[in-house]
């Protein structure tokens, strides 16, 4: 360890840093980034800025930690020191590699291993052009301190703030997809690993220090992760280097040690070893040398003092960094030094480290504060600011509001702190620390609980709500009580904090701040969090942690229960102010709903579930968002002694129990909650009160099966007593339904716990066959896709059906992070499925998927690949109405005269459906506008058929061919609007000049057509347009035999007002009467009757409007004849009257309707 040679008055860690600090001032800024090289911000176009804006969303969400500050915590090294390592053989060798490597580098505490890190950090690595570095300082006094997930956040908010070309838009979507993401060290590992692989020619290096302060769990995982990275062949595609420096545990050690093999990529550089211990044993001496002439300068020692000072220091045997540090303060800091004072300080210097601490805080001018001071610091969960110590510090019995609060100043308060810890304690960016790690591990009293007792066990008595100044007067009695025995006898430092008497302190320094009157007052809605904890500058710390000291504390004093619900009451107002701050840093939405009684069973608080219970609450109340209720928050928690209170009948009769089966929004109960997060005293007590074993959630599992596949045997041996009734599955079969439906429904977590007990990764539903990567990539899961392909998925598998792979499924449903993801692992980009042939960029364009499209064609998918029908995905993309698809694929060359198997190009299709901007679009860039297809159709043909007006008004505005004819039926445009009924775009088409007698292979014209079919408004419109009312197809029927033929009933009242010839015959002699009674339409025969048709007309084979509807059995038409005096006796050709006709034919109602009028006809 090196310490700074410019002293200063005393304040060691004001240091001169030699990287620049991003934090300029109020806004969007990054507190403790630093800065090697210059950093840019391209703003050139709307994407850059969109890019950049998503880049600066992801450093937010990873700025969790001062990680500047934490660094700084260690002073900067004097010169001469520290070049040990930096002149060493191994750390050369690593530094100079081009390979991925990691350098282990060990000592003993206080031999300045994390001054040697600051130093390599600051000079020494980032020194190198084109490296990018990222470190984090770990330290045992915090919990975000001692966090592998938050030391790795804050590397990759280094790495990617420096080098913004690592944090990619796949990286970026990552972040937008995974809410919790920042949490999971998994996924941020695979972030890392991720960006190093896309720029395998960037050196990274990752520096880790005091790797043993970081916490047992995120040492396994680091080191296992560690391992899988040093031990793969692919470390030498890329270049990501860790410096890890530690003490040297044994279990530390015993996980590198595969990795210390020869020929294995760990390099152990000891500071344990002789040649390593003289070499810093020779650094510390020029450490001591610079100090003494600090002090000496300072002080205005002469040269004898100096000497003796040096000489004295100099020759105690092993002395550490740390020891030489505190030694010498002691002495710098006695008052009216001269040589008489110096030889004495130098006859009895500190033996130990231990030995200096006790003398350092042994000078207190308040013992009994500064032990409070003391506990504060080490009961602390995160670092205090100086305000938030001062409130700390300050706040007292008689303060009923914020107002109240008698704060001293940053400077005042520090120097208290000074007077009181003199340099046990050190303030870096104002925050306060303890000086070193073994500063703490000299406090802290191990194994030794001061306060006995159990708070579930209590009872809560009814209490006074001003119970709490009487609490807090308790605690200044005892503090006074140990002051003045402080007094009385020599009270050694070493180990005289219980950190269960800290976090006491701390809890009723939080109850007392939560409990101001300004936390009564109603909040503005909605809830500015950021402006109350700026307001209130303890509340963040209070909210956040008052629950976790209070437990730790383990204090079941009356005083304190009853303020406990006070605190809790959510009739007052306090709770929404301190229970909406602690909700923000959850990152989940905040449950609205939530009563006393859940905020009780939520946090384990059991004084307070004890109230609520006694005071009549609805026990099965569930929130609003969750919709869970208190049981079930108390059981997924493991609050064992809330969930007793819960279920269990009291004597009185309005205390219920509460429903051990109450389900949730995702139908889970309190049993399922507590099985999947492994708590096995809440499992226990549920089903001794009757909990359900077999009740599905909204993916079919039952707390039985949870259990099954939970792989926590404390759970499963207490749920396989239970039995299931209904459990006829083998565990193999329960967890193929359980992870086939979670994959479906994007329930990661679930995905997680079964494939961690070796679910099938590979299983299928029986019905469709589909495979959980299936079933996830469908719905576009992307973080269940991540998690099963990180588990070795095939990720070519298919289901039964159409035959499509994962990739074919998230192209076919847009999922563009899913795609992604899949192309980066090599996913087929040309599969097709068993049906239709589409490939994943068929299937993204027949779709309109944009964003899928673009990326398929960025990653070289075939543009011209084509479907079993022959269409290629701009046809596709052109018959389906994807205008911003059809664009893109036209700007990356795609075959704009493409055709199918029925010579169909974009453009038909376009015009056939109706895209008239996908129209307009592909004649700007040159389709051909009389493109045929097989049976000769042109665009215009189609547009026509369809009757899209706006297609057909763009096309001939282009000059398209009002006159084409197909090859089959020889239809113009004309013809084919006015068969089909459009009538706006026959209307159009006369506009210009279309031949309204054009005739198609049968020689009908428009007015025909329309006429046929009954268009009414057609056949008006077009007589308007002068077309020939009596033209004849080769049949010869008219228009007016066509409409009498096919029953137009309106068409024929029209033609017959324009004058048709009402006796006009066909090629047969049938007239209009003979055809609409052949076809049985009465309203038409009326209609003609009634303007005078010949009733007997005969045609070629002499059969009459009678002989025809008596043939063809219709009766109605046989009437209406008859009544208008029809020949009954008229004879045909082959001499069949109508009765023979309607005889022969089986048509005896009519041939009794012909009897009877020939019987009246005869009398």
């Amino acid at each position: 360890m090196s310490f700074t040679n410019d002293h200063g008055g005393g304040d060691m860690f004001n240091s001169h840093m030699s990287t620049q600090n991003n934090n300029t001032g109020s806004g969007n800024q990054f507190s403790g980034s630093t800065f090697h090289g210059p950093v840019e911000f391209s703003q050139n176009t709307q994407n850059e800025r969109s890019l950049n804006s998503r880049q600066m969303d992801v450093l937010r969400r990873l700025n969790v930690s001062k990680y500047l500050d934490q660094k700084d915590r260690n002073p900067v090294r004097v010169g001469g020191t520290c070049d040990w390592f930096v002149t060493h053989s191994k750390f050369k060798a690593w530094q100079e590699t081009q390979t991925s490597q990691m350098l282990w580098v060990t000592a003993d505490p206080g031999c300045g291993k994390s001054v040697l890190a600051k130093y390599l950090t600051d000079s020494v690595l980032t020194s190198h052009a084109g490296r990018t570095v990222g470190y984090f300082f770990f330290k045992d006094d915090f919990e975000d301190q001692r966090s592998i997930v938050k030391a790795l956040c804050c590397i990759l908010h280094q790495l990617f703030y420096q080098n913004r070309d690592l944090l990619t838009a796949h990286i970026i979507e990552q972040f937008e997809i995974d809410e919790r993401i920042v949490d999971s060290f998994g996924s941020l590992w695979n972030v890392l690993i991720s960006a190093v692989k896309q720029r395998g020619t960037t050196e990274i290096i990752c520096l880790l220090d005091a790797f043993d302060e970081c916490e047992p769990d995120g040492r396994s995982q680091l080191t296992v992760a560690l391992e899988r990275l040093y031990t793969d062949e692919s470390r030498h595609n890329f270049n990501l280097k860790f410096l890890i420096t530690s003490r040297l545990y044994g279990d530390i050690r015993q996980g590198f040690q595969p990795m210390q093999m020869e020929g294995q990529p760990l390099i152990h550089l000891s500071g344990e070893g002789t040649e390593e211990m003289e070499d810093i044993s020779r650094e510390i001496k020029t450490f001591i040398k610079a100090r003494v002439e600090t002090i000496g300068a300072r002080l205005k020692l002469t040269e004898e003092e100096k000497s003796i000072l040096l000489k004295s220091v100099t020759r105690v045997p092993n002395t550490t960094y740390l020891w030489v540090y505190l030694t010498l303060n002691l002495i710098e800091n006695i008052k009216d030094i001269d040589k008489t004072r110096i030889l004495d300080a130098t006859s009895d210097l500190p033996k130990t480290v231990d030995d200096a601490y006790e003398r350092i805080l042994s000078r207190s001018e308040d013992c009994q504060k500064a032990r409070k001071l003391l506990h504060i610091v080490v009961g602390a969960t995160r670092p205090l600011t100086l305000q938030e110590t001062n409130i700390a510090l300050t706040l007292s019995e008689k303060d009923q509001s914020y107002q109240d609060l008698e704060l001293r100043s940053d400077d005042r308060i520090r120097e208290n702190i000074r007077d009181l810890c003199g340099l046990f304690i050190t303030v870096v960016e104002g925050k306060i620390y303890l000086l070193h790690q073994t500063a703490r591990e000299f406090l802290i009293e191990k194994n030794k609980p001061l306060i006995q007792g159990n708070i579930s066990d209590s009872k809560l008595p009814v209490l006074h709500h001003a119970a709490w100044r009487n609490r807090f007067r308790d605690t200044h009695k005892r503090e006074t009580h140990k002051r003045s025995n402080d007094n009385i006898q020599s009270l050694s430092w070493k180990h005289s904090l219980n950190l269960q008497e800290s976090h006491r302190i701390i809890s009723t320094i939080c109850i007392q701040y939560l409990l101001l009157s300004d936390f009564g007052k109603a909040l503005p809605q909605p809830i500015d969090i950021g402006k109350l904890t700026n307001t209130y500058i303890f509340l963040d710390y209070s909210a956040k942690y008052w629950v976790t000291h209070f437990l730790e504390a383990n204090d079941e004093t009356d005083n304190t229960k009853q303020s406990l619900v006070t605190l809790c009451d959510l009739i007052e107002d306090r709770c929404p102010a301190w229970f909406h701050v602690y909700w923000a840093s959850l990152g989940t939405d905040f449950p609205a709903g939530f009563n006393s009684l859940m905020i009780g069973a939520f946090f384990g608080l059991i004084p307070v579930v004890q109230h609520w219970i006694m005071d009549k609450t609805d026990i099965d109340a569930e929130d609003e968002v969750y919709r869970r209720s208190a049981l079930s928050w108390a059981s997924g928690n493991g609050h064992t002694t809330v969930v007793k209170l819960l279920i269990t009948r009291s004597y009185r009769t309005w205390w219920k129990k509460a429903q051990v089966d109450a389900r949730d929004r995702y139908n889970r109960t309190p049993l399922s909650w507590a099985i999947m997060n492994g708590q096995v005293g809440a499992v226990s007590l549920l089903l001794k009160a009757g909990a359900a074993i077999d009740l599905e959630d909204d993916i079919g599992g039952t707390p039985f099966e949870y259990a099954i596949c939970s792989g926590n045997n404390g759970v499963w041996n207490i749920v396989k007593k239970k039995g299931s009734q209904n459990h006829h599955l083998s565990i193999d079969k329960i967890q193929t339904k359980l992870l086939i439906s979670a994959a479906k429904k994007g329930h990661e977590a679930i995905v997680t716990l079964l494939l961690e007990n070796k679910a099938d990764i590979e299983s299928r539903d029986k019905t469709l066959g589909h495979t959980p990567l299936l079933c996830a990539t469908r719905h576009g899961h992307e973080v269940v896709v991540r998690r099963l392909l990180e588990n070795n998925v095939d990720l070519e598998s298919r289901d039964y059906t159409l035959g499509h792979t994962p990739l074919l499924c998230a192209a076919r449903h847009g999922h563009e992070a899913v795609v992604r993801l899949l192309l980066e692992n090599n996913a087929d980009l040309e599969s097709r499925d068993n049906t239709l042939g589409y490939t994943p960029l068929l299937c993204a364009a027949r779709h309109g998927h944009e964003a899928v499209v673009r990326l398929l064609l960025e990653n070289n998918a075939d543009l011209e690949s084509t479907d079993k029908s022959g269409r290629t995905p701009l046809l596709c993309a052109a018959r389906h109405g994807h205008e911003a698809v059809v664009r893109l694929l036209l700007e990356n060359k795609a075959d704009i005269e493409s055709r199918d198997k029925y010579s169909l190009t974009p453009l038909s299709w376009a015009a056939r459906e109706g895209h008239e901007t996908i129209v307009r679009l592909l004649l700007e860039n040159k389709a051909d506008i009389e493109s045929r297809d097989k049976y000769s159709l042109t665009p215009l043909s189609w547009a026509a058929r369809n009757g899209h007006e706006a297609v057909v008004r763009l096309l001939l505005e282009n000059n398209a061919d009002l006159e084409s004819r197909d090859n089959t039926l020889g239809y113009t445009p004309l013809l084919c609007a006015a068969r089909h009924g459009h009538e706006a775009v026959v209307r159009l088409l006369l506009e210009n000049n279309a031949d309204i007698e054009s005739r198609d292979k049968y020689s009908l014209t428009p007015l025909f057509w329309a006429a046929r079919e009954g268009h009414e408004a057609i056949v008006r419109l077009l007589l308007e347009n002068k077309a020939d009312i009596e033209s004849r197809d080769k049949y010869s029927l008219t228009p007016l035999s066509w409409a009498a033929r096919n029953g137009h009933e309106a068409v024929v009242r029209l033609l017959l007002e324009n004058n048709a010839d009402i006796e006009s015959r066909d090629k047969y002699s049938l007239t209009p009467l003979s055809w609409a009674a052949r076809n049985g339409h009465e309203t038409v025969v009326r209609l003609l009757l009634e303007n005078n048709a010949d009733i007997e007309s005969r045609d070629k084979y002499s059969l009459t409007p009678l002989s025809w509807a008596a043939r063809d059995g219709h009766k109605t038409v046989v009437r209406l004849l008859l009544k208008n005096n029809a020949d009954l006796e008229s004879t045909d050709k082959s001499g069949q009257t109508p009765l023979s006709w309607a005889a022969n034919n089986g048509h005896y109602i009519v041939v009794g309707l012909l009897s009877k009028f020939r019987s009246r006809t005869s009398l």
